[in-house]
């Protein structure tokens, strides 16, 4: 099985500029006492919708983004 090409989205409430980095060491959007060592990001344009959504709860406007990965994909 390949990897998936893309395009890959990240929903978020955090206002992002185009070249940013998204970098773990943040809160989770559904555990804020989580603070993750890794980036989400999905396929699924609606996925990443729900995601900015649920971010947006805890204050914000809910983002959708399109994202490039720069590392490798897990295996």
């Amino acid at each position: 099985m390949s990897p998936d090409e893309g395009p890959f989205f990240h929903g978020t409430a955090a206002a992002l500029v185009v070249g940013e980095l998204l970098t773990p060491g943040f809160r989770t959007n559904y555990r804020p006492e989580v603070v993750m060592n890794h980036v989400y990001f999905t396929a699924l344009v609606d996925g990443a919708g729900m995601a900015a959504e649920i971010a947006a709860l805890r204050g914000g406007s809910p983002h959708v983004y399109e994202v490039e990965p720069v590392g490798g994909l897990p295996r």
